[in-house]
């Protein structure tokens, strides 16, 4: 269960809010853009700092918090703005995601690549079921949503557990 699955699941939701092809492009300029800023930002501090245990702990839990505005969003203004934040802490979470899954890997990389996508695969069915059954027995869409939002806090909980980042 990666928490880059649930980024995925939250873009499909933009088509709520626009309607236009050319409101639909400005939108994801506007998202990569975000995400060009969040890369060079984790780039220069993480090189500077050089402590991957504190940057991924920071922005797994940042990037699983900023699922729950765009979740509560009423509109396109605060749909954009929660957007870019969740796609900026995306952007500042992901390469430690696969950092970590590379560091502490003592097998063939390629074995290591194909579990990570097995279990990616694992955490969308979880969640889509998940969310289903939320819904089926709180017939609430927005509470179904709000419960996928703090899923995702459990992979750094889950990796704290597991003592990773913490031995080195």
């Amino acid at each position: 269960m990666r928490v880059y699955v649930y980024h995925k699941y939250y873009s499909n939701f933009h088509f709520f809010f626009i309607a236009t092809p050319l409101k639909l492009g400005s939108f994801f300029g506007y998202l990569a853009i975000f995400a060009a800023v969040a890369a060079l930002f984790n780039a220069r501090m993480s090189d500077r700092i050089k402590k991957r245990a504190s940057f991924f702990y920071i922005f797994a839990i940042l990037n699983s918090l900023s699922f729950i505005p765009l979740v509560l969003s009423k509109s396109i203004a605060g749909w954009q703005i929660f957007s870019g934040i969740s796609n900026f802490a995306f952007g500042l979470a992901n390469p430690f995601n696969l950092a970590m899954i590379l560091d502490h890997n003592e097998h063939d990389i390629m074995d290591v690549m194909l579990g990570r996508q097995v279990y990616s695969g694992l955490g969308s069915i979880f969640i889509i079921l998940f969310l289903l059954g939320t819904y089926y027995i709180t017939s609430s869409l927005q509470t179904a949503l709000i419960w996928s939002a703090l899923v995702p806090l459990s992979y750094p909980a889950v990796a704290y557990c597991q003592r990773l980042y913490l031995k080195k």
